[in-house]
């Protein structure tokens, strides 16, 4: 089977790569409810993981489409805050150009007494069984 060839600016790329990160992240709902969701209601803390910063960093090193898929990223944190008003926002690590750097971030709405990245570990997995519940009742496990 013969394919023809596309022009892939980094620009169709990055909308292509958003569309699918808001494609796996809201799974077709609106993005609302996907996130109403995911919260359950009451829980203090909603755990989700996206390469979305990552990829972008590696696949367009010293582009203004950085700066672009930073708002995206914003955004998203906008409508997360709507959904739950304590949110924690973890970067394992920076970048120096195209490679990681050994900084890692954070960002929250929370004071949490951490002087480290890795400080948060305690946090999250202090009581393991509740978070096996909370995976169960997400259908994870």
């Amino acid at each position: 089977m013969a394919y023809e060839k596309e022009d892939w600016s980094q620009e169709k790329l990055y909308k292509k790569f958003v569309e699918l990160f808001k494609e796996v992240t809201f799974q077709g709902k609106e993005p609302l409810d996907a996130l109403n969701e995911w919260w359950l209601g009451g829980e203090s803390t909603i755990g989700y993981y996206t390469p979305f910063l990552d990829f972008c960093q590696h696949l367009f090193p010293g582009s203004p489409l950085i700066d672009e898929a930073y708002r995206e990223a914003d955004k998203f944190a906008g409508l997360l805050r709507k959904v739950c008003p304590q949110i924690l926002i973890v970067a394992d690590h920076g970048f120096d150009g195209p490679n990681h750097s050994k900084v890692g971030y954070w960002s929250s709405t929370r004071d949490f007494k951490v002087s480290k990245i890795t400080d948060f570990y305690d946090y999250f997995v202090s009581d393991k069984e509740e978070v096996l519940n909370r995976l169960k009742k997400l259908g994870y496990i």
